[in-house]
């Protein structure tokens, strides 16, 4: 995101705001709760004198129901439709008696609501959006899990002049916080995001703005009103934000912007939790102070929020922590705790761990509770061959997966099922790793792929013959060793 290669020390200045801080007294101060997998921030509020979970999202115009609030729909409302980043959402409107969020109340009044139910409705009651958020200025701190609401135009609090400021750009009558990029030669629209997960950039501006960007896939989808949309990784180094070069960092990328407009950016849930941020809605300002001081990304993972949550149970952060650990002996204690909740790939990991360590009654038994919660889990069949095929034979394993593809109807012709072929002597080994090259294009399944033809050979029983230089094909450079079998 930088257009040119900055020192840290550069890196660190931030750009002060030109007027000196002042007291300003809050309107009020809202706890936020981050139990959802994806660790998005949610407030409590009132709707109708029921208690009712609204996800907090700057970059939604509209404060709108999901489909589990059940209100009567407004008698003369033709419906409108809120946008994503992956197409749109048609919604129609409900009477409310009273909404209450903190300072925020509405009486006697229709909202809009889903018409369907979507990734919103599985999580929440509804989302707070900007038509409401910002009425107020806005400290947004993921770090103490609260924002606090100030009058629109009141002061920036002190620890903002220590922070970058970036201009705000108004576009219409949409309030949502949104600043003026660059990307390379390309200009275009970024926005401070909290309904979404991970911060995003637009394939086809990268390929305008950076057209040697190499994209890394990563085989997972984001999701948000409209549907969902592939999802890569790409190396920013040529981003200004309001005029200011943004630090390089690893940004994902999704196919295209549905919903049409120049907005490409989207500074989403990974940058809230590593700065603290103040949005002055009418001042038309955003701040942003790294609560890592010596981090030289605006995506230091931060650790320490992590950690005090997923040791309150947070299934989410005990997930984050395993991703960022970079040694079993730091991911085991989260996949202990989250397998305790019932995750399967936790519980598959462990299996996989009590496996290698010989302990195969206790990987028979994680594996066994893993496959009750999730009979079709990849990794847990995969691994439970593997386990079979250690305590008792190969042959044994094979009856056991071919009568999981029957109850199951599995497909093996396509993926992931083509590796349970290839375990059934369905498909030779020289065959699947041709597939493997011709369809698989993500390093991490390639690798986890390898990985599992490494200990299949480890094992004999008949795949003695699975040669290392494919191995090494596969997985360049790592020898073909990983034991995570996609977890």
């Amino acid at each position: 995101m930088i257009a040119y290669v900055m020192s840290l020390a550069a890196l660190l200045l931030p750009q002060r705001a030109a007027a000196a801080p002042c007291p300003a007294p809050a309107e009020a101060t809202l706890k936020l709760s981050f139990d959802n997998p994806a660790l998005m921030p949610s407030v409590q509020a009132t709707i109708n004198g029921k208690p009712a979970m609204l996800l907090l999202d700057t970059g939604s115009d509209l404060t709108l129901l999901s489909t589990r609030m059940p209100l009567p729909v407004a008698r003369f409302s033709p419906g409108v439709s809120i946008g994503g980043f992956n197409g749109k959402t048609r919604l129609r409107k409900v009477k409310v008696d009273d909404f209450t969020v903190g300072p925020i109340t509405l009486r006697n009044t229709t909202l809009p609501s889903e018409q369907a139910e979507s990734i919103i409705s599985a999580h929440w009651d509804g989302v707070l959006g900007a038509d409401h958020l910002l009425g107020y200025d806005l400290d947004i701190s993921f770090a103490t899990s609260s924002v606090t609401l100030y009058p629109a135009g009141s002061c920036a609090p002190d620890w903002t002049q220590q922070a970058h400021a970036v201009p705000l750009v108004k576009e219409g009558k949409s309030l949502i916080p949104r600043m003026a990029a660059t990307l390379g030669t390309q200009s275009a629209l970024a926005v401070a995001d909290t309904g979404a997960t991970v911060s995003l950039v637009l394939r086809q501006l990268l390929t305008l703005g950076m057209p040697d960007a190499r994209i890394a896939p990563t085989g997972s989808k984001g999701a948000g009103y409209g549907g969902e949309s592939d999802i890569g990784t790409v190396a920013l180094n040529a981003l200004t934000l309001g005029g200011q070069n943004f630090p390089a960092a690893t940004w994902h990328v999704t196919e295209q912007n549905k919903n049409g407009g120049d907005d490409a950016i989207l500074l989403g849930g990974d940058f809230f939790a590593a700065n603290r941020v103040f949005i002055s809605s009418r001042n038309a300002v955003l701040y942003f102070q790294a609560l890592n001081p010596a981090a030289n990304t605006p995506f230091h993972p931060n650790t320490g929020w992590y950690e005090t949550l997923a040791r309150h149970g947070n299934l989410g952060a005990q997930l984050k922590l395993i991703a960022l650990a970079s040694t079993p002996a730091q991911r085991q204690p989260w996949q202990t705790m989250a397998a305790a909740q019932g995750h399967v790939g936790s519980l598959t990991a462990l299996a996989t761990q009590d496996r290698l360590a010989g302990r195969l009654a206790e990987a028979g038994e994680q594996i066994g509770r893993a496959l009750q919660r999730d009979p079709k889990f990849y990794p847990a069949l995969v691994e439970r061959y593997l386990i079979t095929q250690a305590a008792r034979s190969r042959e044994a394993a094979s009856r056991e997966l071919a009568a999981t593809i029957n109850a199951e109807q599995l497909d093996t012709r396509i993926w992931p099922g083509k590796t349970y072929s290839m375990l059934l002597q369905q498909t030779s080994v020289p065959e699947f790793i041709v597939d493997v090259q011709q369809q698989i294009s993500s390093t991490r399944q390639r690798c986890s792929i390898a990985g599992l033809l490494r200990q299949l050979r480890k094992a004999g029983q008949g795949w003695e013959s699975i040669a290392s230089a494919d191995l090494v094909r596969l997985c360049p450079g790592r020898n073909g060793d990983d034991t995570s079998l996609l977890h």
